[in-house]
């Protein structure tokens, strides 16, 4: 809710205005796209700007990607510690050879 909201105010998302309403319900009905997938955040209303890297890094930026850059605790590490998370990229191959 709190990702719809942000996208509305920041003037990505078009067809709703955030006053008066509810903090706790989602803006607009969840949309289902022909691929059955359901997106809760304003589905259709999306506008040309809102696939932009401005408007990734601006979610980025207000905190609303929680999952992005979190570190993962190591066990048995001491109190405080902490490692990165570890890649799931698969390792650089070399094609010269």
């Amino acid at each position: 809710m709190q990702y719809e909201r942000y996208l509305c105010e920041a003037g990505f998302l078009e067809g709703k205005s955030t006053r008066g309403s509810s903090n706790s319900r989602f803006l607009f009905a969840p949309h289902t796209t022909l691929e059955d997938k359901v997106y809760e955040a304003g589905g259709e209303h999306y506008n040309t700007n809102s696939n932009s890297g401005r408007c990734i890094l601006a979610c980025l930026v207000a905190g609303l990607y929680p999952n992005v850059a979190t570190r993962k605790k190591v066990r048995g590490a001491a109190i405080g510690t902490t490692a990165a998370a570890p890649s799931t990229t698969p390792p650089l191959t070399d094609r010269t050879a």
